[in-house]
């Protein structure tokens, strides 16, 4: 089983993701608590992230957090160092040089709005198989 945990503070969005995810085969865990997205990693073996960067509800011990510090606290994650991740952002890619700073060599960077899901779904496998 493909698993995939989705860091999505946009309720319509999480739901459209976990319809999109599940129709192609994946497990799906998606939150925006920063608090049960690290008790989850712990836990349960993940195949890819999608997390998205402008996060305005997430909040890990007590402090609002942001996509890019929190993968920074993934990637600390000794079994997650080199699990792909997607950074998913509405905005144009100003950031770029933060996400260069904490993305492994398998990480991608994609702008919202997605125009193909069935390639967003495609490019997800091939994250995967690599």
């Amino acid at each position: 089983m493909k698993n995939i945990l989705i860091v999505e503070d946009d309720n319509l969005m999480r739901q459209f993701y976990s319809i999109l995810f599940k129709k192609h085969g994946f497990e799906t865990f998606i939150s925006d608590d920063g608090e049960k997205i690290i008790e989850y990693l712990q836990k349960e073996p993940i195949s890819i992230i999608v997390l998205d960067i402008n996060l305005n509800n997430t909040y890990l011990n007590g402090k609002q957090i942001n996509g890019l510090a929190l993968l920074k606290i993934i990637k600390q994650i000794k079994k997650y160092e080199n699990v792909p991740v997607v950074l998913v952002t509405a905005h144009s890619i100003t950031q770029q040089k933060d996400f260069l700073n904490v993305t492994g060599s398998k990480d991608i960077w994609i702008t919202k709005p997605i125009a193909n899901y069935s390639e967003f779904v495609e490019k997800i496998n091939s994250l995967i198989s690599n």
